[in-house]
């Protein structure tokens, strides 16, 4: 009986320490505090911010290793600073302007999804492009700070935005801001996906060959047959059995007609292209039926 009563009080001596380990380990984990509203929407204006360096390198560090980038789908950041570089390239003056406080529309322990809307105005000094877009943010809390993992944005009708009701996270360039310009000229392409390039206008007329005179044969040239343009058939000998056929040119494929973007004048998609951001093209100032060529590829289609 004492063995026994020695071995059942060990027994419970066991279970007591286990669960006072268990009720340590539980109480000492780490659990993820929800993140304050203050901290997401400081981190929206400093990412705006940072957009508008002469640089992409801060705006890169605010993404994490691996988002959901636009319509590019899930990518490392290496992807994201080479894509930012391009852009950042080809737009080298940005700005970029809160037109309302950010909303937040979705809070987890550890991330919030955000949405906003940006005035955006870009240049080159040969080109500018100004617009809107409405922009869905989630941020995560990965080490000490926060991070992007998902970013997409969709493109807003600028003139039926109201007027900006918060301070731009930076000062925007002195332009004129005057309600006729803003509403004479639509959005054009979201910033991030690149403001589509312009099409090259392509001269329908197609010049008349000049017309050659043929040296007259010892025998006496046919008088239908003198003046012939560069491509025409040689005159056949008289009394010939088997005259020589003209050769009839091949005609050339006429070029396709472009389909318009929905809901967006002036922008259109190439013929024969998949209907994403980086297949549009700018028509505007063409008008229907106009033969214009891409600058990029050369490729020719008509303005529908």
């Amino acid at each position: 009986m004492n063995i026994l009563h020695f071995f059942t009080r060990r027994f419970h001596s066991s279970l007591t320490a286990a669960g006072v380990a268990l009720l340590v380990c539980l109480s000492t984990s780490p659990v993820q505090a929800e993140i304050p509203r203050e901290d997401a929407l400081r981190f929206v204006r400093g990412y705006l911010s940072a957009a508008q360096n002469p640089t992409p390198d801060e705006e890169v560090r605010h993404y994490a290793p691996r988002v959901r980038y636009f319509d590019s789908g899930t990518v490392d950041q290496s992807f994201v600073a080479a894509d930012q570089r391009r852009y950042y390239k080809l737009w080298p003056q940005r700005t970029f302007e809160l037109l309302e406080e950010p909303e937040i529309v979705a809070q987890e322990d550890d991330a919030v999804t955000l949405r906003f809307i940006i005035r955006y105005e870009v240049n080159n000094g040969d080109r500018r492009a100004t617009g809107a877009t409405q922009n869905t943010m989630q941020v995560q809390r990965i080490g000490d700070g926060l991070k992007i993992v998902a970013m997409s944005e969709r493109k807003m009708n600028l003139k039926a935005l109201p007027r900006p009701t918060i301070a731009s996270s930076r000062p925007a360039p002195a332009v004129d801001r005057t309600e006729d310009r803003v509403e004479a000229k639509p959005a054009e392409k979201a910033p991030r996906s690149k403001p589509a390039e312009p099409a090259v206008a392509v001269d329908n007329t197609a010049p008349k060959p000049k017309l050659q005179e043929m040296p007259a044969s010892a025998g006496g040239a046919d008088p239908k047959h003198v003046a012939q343009g560069p491509g025409a058939a040689p005159t056949p000998a008289k009394g010939s059995a088997n005259p020589t056929p003209a050769s009839a040119p091949v005609p050339a494929p006429a070029p396709a007609i472009a389909t318009p973007v929905p809901g967006s004048p002036g922008l259109v998609y190439l013929p024969g292209t998949e209907q994403t951001s980086k297949n549009m093209i700018d028509v505007r100032g063409y008008p229907s039926g106009q033969k214009v060529k891409d600058p990029r590829n050369g490729q020719i289609f008509i303005v529908p």
